[in-house]
């Protein structure tokens, strides 16, 4: 009996010991310590408490990132691999290194003249097949660790994403949302024009581009689609094609935040920047963030997708 009172304490005293929850995962884990990752999560701390005098609604947390260069690596840029694939199979001759005027011609005959669902169906089975030629690795695995974790971290936060690129809209929103978790229909790229066949009920598009999403159109793009300015806008140096999507977005009502991404880490990604420094030179006038991927990224690529001999 006396065994039996015992172990009824024990049982007792076990029950009405408090629990020590575990504290949750700190953000932006693969994001080092530095002023950059101050800056976002203190912009994201205003921003999302009603009794902050920053206090943006929740339809108006809109925060759109470019693609090549910010959300994945572009050196080469994905969507050209595709089209030098695509020629060799349609059995055009190509130069290995071909010209703006060529490469451009290359893109116009292996995007179009079929359907949306033919088109989709070519990108997934490159996507499945192809390696970066550098990294010897599969193509979905050259994304932003870093740029996945604050993506996460905007959308718990309240804050819809959306991706403005250059690059086609056709071709981002195969994957867009399996890489991003970003669904097509908030892919804001360059696009084809289109012409509808009522008698085989088909859209296809013509070897005419209808929008160059890139540099200054990048605002008008973003007008076209969302109908408001970003108040998170990312991008990167590399052809000073995102600067007047961040400049863009400084002119919101509320509180904004600019990240721009410099490729300075030779190691783990590559240096490149561009012949007038324009996008720093931005940065450095309009007060934006610039993310060195040296010294603000922990790591660059996911552990279990780092670059393979």
């Amino acid at each position: 009996m006396k065994n039996l009172l015992i172990t009824l304490s024990f049982l007792l005293v076990a029950c009405a010991t408090p629990r020590k929850e575990k504290a949750p995962p700190a953000p932006l884990p693969s994001w080092a310590n530095t002023q950059v990752k101050e800056a976002i999560l203190d912009y994201l701390k205003v921003v999302t408490d009603p009794k902050s005098p920053d206090f943006i609604p929740l339809e108006d947390r809109i925060a759109t990132f470019d693609n090549d260069g910010t959300l994945w690596a572009e050196k080469p840029v994905v969507q050209g691999l595709f089209a030098m694939e695509r020629a060799k199979e349609m059995g055009m001759k190509v130069n290995p290194k071909p010209s703006e005027k060529e490469f451009f011609k290359i893109v116009m005959k292996t995007h179009t003249g079929m359907s949306e669902e033919t088109f989709e169906k070519e990108v997934k089975e490159f996507f499945d097949t192809a390696l970066h030629p550098t990294y010897k690795v599969p193509l979905d695995q050259t994304v932003y660790q870093p740029q996945l974790e604050l993506m996460q971290l905007l959308r718990d936060n309240g804050f819809t994403i959306f991706i403005s690129s250059g690059g086609t809209i056709e071709f981002m929103r195969v994957f867009s949302q399996k890489l991003y978790q970003v669904p097509g229909e908030r892919v804001i790229g360059s696009n084809f024009v289109y012409a509808f066949n009522p008698k085989t009920n088909q859209l296809n598009r013509l070897q005419k581009f209808e929008f160059n999403n890139d540099k200054d159109k990048k605002p008008v793009g973003i007008q076209r689609q969302i109908g408001k300015r970003p108040v998170i806008a990312c991008g990167n140096v590399g052809n000073e094609g995102d600067v007047q999507m961040l400049r863009f977005s400084q002119g919101s009502k509320y509180r904004s935040l600019q990240l721009l991404v410099n490729h300075d880490d030779g190691e783990r990604e590559f240096i490149y920047g561009e012949p007038k420094n324009t996008s720093l030179n931005w940065a450095q006038q309009y007060k934006w963030n610039v993310i060195s991927m040296k010294k603000d990224w922990l790591k660059v690529f996911p552990d279990k997708k780092e670059p393979v001999e």
